[in-house]
């Protein structure tokens, strides 16, 4: 009798024991998955909103990366659990909740990821990475910005003139007055300049005879 009661009390513990440990491994799976949806979503949620093409393949593969290694601890959790469970239908939940689930949206994530690297998501975003502009082509950018903005404030200015109209109107006008005045040098040797006979004047040589006399 004494021994039989032994081991009756030892099934009972060894009972509450098991039992104690598959709730503790189902209340420990059922965390995992819930923080799994929650992050499930807000990885959606982000791909969504966020209308940059970079950021939405950088949020899609830490998804990606993130959901996989998730699912993974969740799958060894069910797979335990699964080992003490029982019940038929019991299998079938566990199954639903700890395979299936995260396999799906695991899979979705990366699905999404692959897409949108592929550029099918490109008329929804408003960068594609293809088309990422430079440094230099920023540069530029700015340049004829700027360049747009001087033409249009001097278009505006009835005083203003271009620096390669002054400078061909200078060299034009130069080359006129150079040539104005070669041909006052011509017409000076050939057509030496007149004086009007003064009645007063008297040449040096005549003074120069007067005071020999």
């Amino acid at each position: 009798m004494k021994s039989f009661g032994q081991n009756s009390k030892d099934d009972s513990s060894s009972n509450r024991d098991f039992n104690e440990e598959r709730a503790f491994t189902e209340n420990l799976l059922n965390q995992r998955i819930s923080f799994f949806l929650i992050f499930f979503a807000i990885i959606i949620a982000g791909a969504v909103v966020v209308k940059s093409k970079i950021f939405f393949l950088v949020i899609l593969f830490l998804g990606v990366v993130i959901s996989w290694v998730l699912s993974a601890t969740i799958f060894v959790t069910a797979k335990k659990l699964q080992s003490m469970e029982r019940k038929h239908y019991g299998l079938i939940v566990r199954w639903l909740t700890g395979y299936f689930l995260p396999v799906f949206c695991s899979s979705l994530i990366t699905l999404g990821f692959a897409i949108g690297a592929m550029g099918y998501f490109d008329s929804l975003l408003s960068l594609d990475l293809g088309k990422v502009t430079t440094i230099d082509q920023g540069i530029k950018k700015i340049e004829q910005t700027i360049a747009k903005h001087d033409s249009s404030s001097a278009k505006n200015n009835p005083n203003f003139k271009n620096i390669d109209s002054v400078i061909k109107e200078g060299s034009k006008k130069l080359v006129s007055d150079q040539s104005l005045l070669k041909g006052t040098e011509k017409d000076v040797v050939k057509n030496p300049p007149k004086y009007k006979a003064n009645p007063n004047f008297k040449s040096i040589e005549s003074i120069i005879n007067e005071k020999k006399k």
